[in-house]
């Protein structure tokens, strides 16, 4: 039986956005998506990237919970590795009503006090999707990114 592919499955709602709009992606694990830490360390610039003239769209994935992929971005823009503002939609799947809550309160702290440090910098916006539902449970999300879209409409 083969694996599902839940992350490209829920990518391709957000890549079909971008190329409405004529819009360069980036995504996987190549050397146009990374931001390098040092020699040998670096961290994948989400799993899809959107960049604009003053801003980073990025949307990241995720079947469990988790903050890495938060927490990664706030080291990025304090070392001022990354220097354009910030836009994170970050996505995790849900099972039941109650899965992953504990991950999801700790990524909302994490989340506002990111927002105050790095004031100006860097805007947060978790949503959970179903597996089972993916196009209508990701409607708030592909909103957003659509207007992100649309408020970053300049050329990168």
């Amino acid at each position: 039986m083969q694996k599902r592919n839940l992350e490209g499955e829920v990518l391709e709602f957000f890549l079909a956005e971008a190329n409405e709009v004529k819009k360069r992606t980036f995504t996987k694990q190549g050397a146009n998506n990374r931001v390098l830490l040092s020699d040998n360390s670096w961290f994948q610039f989400g799993d899809l990237r959107v960049d604009t003239s003053s801003s980073h769209i990025i949307v990241e994935v995720e079947s469990s919970g988790g903050v890495t992929n938060l927490v990664k971005y706030w080291l990025l823009l304090d070392q001022k590795l990354i220097t354009k503002q910030l836009t994170l939609i970050h996505l995790f799947q849900k099972k039941s009503r109650r899965d992953y809550l504990s991950h999801l309160n700790l990524w909302n702290f994490l989340s506002q006090h990111m927002e105050k440090k790095l004031t100006g910098r860097f805007d947060s916006r978790l949503f959970t999707f179903d597996s089972g539902s993916l196009k209508s449970s990701l409607q708030p999300a592909i909103l957003y990114f659509r207007e992100c879209l649309r408020d970053n409409s300049a050329a990168a």
